[in-house]
């Protein structure tokens, strides 16, 4: 049994882009005579980031946990292609206030 171990860069892009490379590179990396797998090591998680005014909450009535999960909602759509969308492993919605910046956290 031979292992080879390959790192994935590219500057310019993001993460999400060289991991949907990586996932086209697998399925080909597959298909070659006496390779029977193919490993992500070190995959980073995907990570959303929505900051909102505290001022803005309030006006809204609204709290981050509503604007997590409203976000959640849009994300159970499964999108067009020959595979289900990644899910984003962590999603944070911070209320900030524009003196202190970033005053409370929902995850």
């Amino acid at each position: 049994m031979y292992t080879n171990i390959y790192a994935l860069e590219g500057d310019g892009f993001e993460f999400a882009q060289l991991h949907d490379y990586a996932e086209r590179l697998r399925t080909e990396l597959l298909r070659v005579p006496n390779v029977n797998k193919v490993d992500f090591i070190a995959d980073q998680e995907q990570r959303i980031y929505v900051e909102i005014a505290n001022v803005q909450l309030a006006k809204l009535g609204l709290t981050p946990q509503q604007i997590a999960d409203a976000v959640n909602a849009q994300n159970a759509v499964a999108g067009s292609g020959s595979s289900p969308p990644r899910p984003i492993a962590s999603m944070f919605v911070r209320a900030v206030n524009s003196r202190t910046h970033r005053k409370s956290a929902t995850r």
